[in-house]
């Protein structure tokens, strides 16, 4: 995945290669005085080197060291006063103001980005971190990829015990924080805090290139929303998806909540998504299948008129982020395996209003239904023991 540069997107697309727009003129009488041409210059130039911050890694740098060979000449235009009336009115009203970086997009829903991301978080040295902090790629991942399922010791459990801990308290701490006109991005700087001050990190964070250190997911958003400046609406409802890598190891949770004063409809969406992980995780026992928790998620949620999201299943954790097993939220599915004491997983339900297909935004990570309609999820790490099953988170 290549998610798009918001400064790329914004500046390079709308006011580089634009036809109807003539850009460059030679003509300084062409500018309106009133406009501080230094001033944009300066919040562009600062604007590029938070970009470079934030996309220091995989892909997305290709893009931004293209941008900024193109800014390079754009600034020295702006300064000289080369630019048209229109170009710099409409580059200080972007310097200024939050903006939709997909603006030819088609959403399927109300629901739009809101740049520019704020910087990604700085995470102390001294944090013990998992092998893609810095490159972005999961080595190790790649590495284990088969049908295996780990089966875990009682000191590895104890470890993801104390990783679960952390996730559960992180979670609790950003969904007590939840208030209506707050930003997504604000939610973030919260969860990231609280994450290292438990000695931990945050585990999305430049997971393949994943800007940020949670997962917010608003309304249509399936999940992997990515935080950024849309503030939280009177109505919404709102997953938090959250996990910490410590000593090693991972947790891994999530939870919708509601902002304000949500419809009866949207109660019941985030209630019966609720109640399909709790029956679900009623099941888990050693000897049971992995491909049967999706029967008894799909019959509630159908029962109650709601679809389930089939391209996002629940996965195995520990030292690795993602492993196996898969484990699918709909019946009739074809996962390999059954649970032995020692398997440690999740299950995460995705339930939507409307139909069960997804939307991908060109960010490259933000899943939203396809008909715009609802959707919520719930999440719990597992562990199946020798009677039946402990939640860790």
């Amino acid at each position: 995945m290549e998610p798009s540069s918001d400064f790329r997107t914004a500046v390079i697309k709308n006011h580089w290669n634009d036809p109807p727009k003539k850009i460059f003129f030679k003509d300084s009488s062409d500018l309106d005085v009133t406009l501080d041409v230094q001033d944009v210059s300066t919040t562009l130039s600062c604007k590029l080197e938070l970009c470079k911050k934030t996309f220091e890694s995989g892909p997305q740098k290709r893009i931004v060291d293209d941008t900024d060979r193109r800014i390079t000449v754009l600034l020295e235009r702006l300064e000289k006063k080369e630019l048209s009336y229109d170009v710099v009115k409409s580059l200080h009203t972007l310097t200024s103001a939050p903006y939709d970086p997909f603006k030819t997009f088609k959403y399927s829903g109300p629901l739009r980005a809101v740049y520019p991301l704020s910087p990604r978080r700085e995470v102390p040295a001294d944090i013990a971190k998992p092998d893609y902090a810095e490159t972005g790629i999961s080595k190790s991942e790649l590495m284990a990829r088969s049908s295996e399922i780990k089966i875990c010791n009682a000191e590895e459990i104890e470890s993801i015990k104390k990783a679960c801990t952390i996730t559960r308290e992180v979670l609790e701490i950003a969904a007590n924080a939840i208030r209506v006109g707050m930003t997504t991005d604000e939610l973030d700087k919260i969860v990231h805090e609280a994450t290292i001050e438990r000695r931990a990190y945050p585990s999305p964070l430049n997971y393949n290139y994943f800007p940020k250190s949670c997962c917010t997911s608003i309304n249509e958003v399936i999940c992997h929303g990515i935080p950024d400046q849309r503030p939280l609406q009177d109505g919404d409802i709102l997953n938090i998806d959250i996990s910490c890598f410590y000593q090693g190891f991972h947790g891994d949770s999530n939870g919708t909540y509601l902002v304000g004063n949500v419809d009866e409809a949207g109660k019941k969406l985030v209630n019966v998504t609720r109640e399909c992980l709790e029956k679900s995780i009623a099941l888990v026992k050693p000897g049971m299948r992995y491909r049967d928790f999706g029967k008894i998620i799909e019959e509630h949620a159908k029962n109650n008129g709601f679809s389930v999201v089939r391209t996002f299943v629940g996965h195995g954790i520990n030292q690795l982020f993602h492993c196996a097993p898969n484990v699918p939220h709909y019946a009739n599915n074809k996962a390999i395996g059954v649970c032995k004491p020692g398997h440690v997983f999740t299950i995460e339900p995705m339930i939507c209003e409307g139909v069960h297909q997804e939307l991908l935004w060109p960010d490259g990570w933000t899943a939203t239904t396809k008909d715009g309609k609802r959707s919520a999820q719930f999440e719990h790490t597992l562990l199946v023991t020798e009677k039946g099953v402990e939640v860790l988170t």
